[in-house]
């Protein structure tokens, strides 16, 4: 659209624009993951450089992020798939983001398709199926920090699917050391839930040049 670009696409659409220009690309933390400047830095080289091409990369994601349902309608059934790309498609925020050069709809789409690896490979356990996770991963990771949360609640739920079956399985003569892994994996929970609530309730240390906010549990150092 015609809306006036606000101060975070002023820099994504700047630094890309650089890149397409041959100017070069230094990645920085300030400006997350390095892929939605090459992205759109593509769309200039294919269409031109203006503010239609500069949100084209991040719509053309918006719109596989609401049809990404129709690969997950296995799980999901039909009717499903078919209400979460309509819910998808009526979301504001994904409304909004779609229209918007940032990474958050890039790192959703990213993230949808490693859920869709992951449950792809525990339905037939083939290789190929790693490779789209590792793909999905290494892409999340080049496109926001917030990858590492994405990336840990993926993990959370194989962790306790392995819990699960590994405690379902008849271990035989083993027994012992099935006893020790769900104590080990008591040990895990109780440590993500103490490290959950220590984020969550958050305490201040006073420093010198100011405060600084840092998790209970991290007062003990």
């Amino acid at each position: 659209g015609i809306r006036v670009q606000s101060h975070d696409e002023s820099l994504h659409t700047k630094y890309a624009w650089n890149l397409y220009k041959g100017q070069g690309f230094q990645h920085t933390p300030l400006m997350h993951g390095p892929l939605l400047f090459h992205g759109t830095a593509l769309m200039y080289f294919l269409f031109g450089d203006n503010d239609f091409t500069a949100r084209l990369f991040v719509a053309l994601t918006g719109v596989v992020v609401v049809a990404f349902p129709y690969l997950l309608r296995r799980w999901l059934g039909r009717v499903g798939a078919l209400c979460a790309s309509f819910l998808l498609l009526i979301s504001p925020s994904i409304a909004y983001y779609s229209r918007y050069i940032r990474h958050d709809l890039p790192v959703i789409l990213w993230a949808l398709l490693v859920i869709f690896a992951v449950f792809s490979y525990l339905r037939d356990g083939r290789e190929r199926w790693l490779y789209v996770m590792a793909g999905g991963v290494s892409l999340s990771f080049a496109t926001k920090e917030v990858a590492f949360i994405y990336n840990a609640i993926i993990g959370f739920f194989l962790l306790v699917l392995f819990g699960r079956r590994a405690v379902a399985q008849d271990w035989g003569e083993n027994e012992r050391l099935k006893s020790l892994l769900g104590i080990g994996l008591i040990v895990v929970a109780v440590g993500v839930l103490v490290v959950s609530l220590g984020l969550v309730s958050a305490g201040t240390v006073q420093a010198e040049d100011g405060g600084v906010t840092m998790p209970w549990w991290g007062l003990v150092g």
